[in-house]
């Protein structure tokens, strides 16, 4: 993570098997949401880098991120041309909505 004014790396979280995009962080500051090459969605606490919660059901690349206004729901979309809305207080398979129908990859 980079300091927006300088451009200075502040924070490195290697939690991902390969190249993160995304990243966002919840309005409160404390946690952030990131996808990756591989599909999988994490959300990070920032002050101990620690793994809050994995979600694991695109089946390529996802590109989007974002938090809900409510903060306890994250949307993802995919170069599977799907978009998934997480409830973060689950973490089954269950725990999130599908919308297919997208064409092409979802940015």
């Amino acid at each position: 993570m980079y300091d927006g004014a300088t451009h200075a790396l502040k924070k490195t979280i290697s939690r991902f098997p390969d190249t993160a995009y995304c990243g966002q962080y919840r309005a409160d500051g404390k946690v952030i949401v990131a996808g990756c090459e591989s599909g999988i969605v994490q959300v990070f606490d920032l002050a101990s880098r620690s793994v809050l919660r994995q979600f694991r059901a695109h089946q390529r690349a996802t590109h989007a991120t974002h938090f809900s206004r409510d903060k306890l729901h994250v949307l993802s979309g995919s170069d599977d041309a799907t978009v998934r809305w997480w409830d973060l207080a689950q973490v089954s398979p269950a725990s999130h909505n599908r919308a297919a129908g997208h064409r092409q990859s979802v940015t």
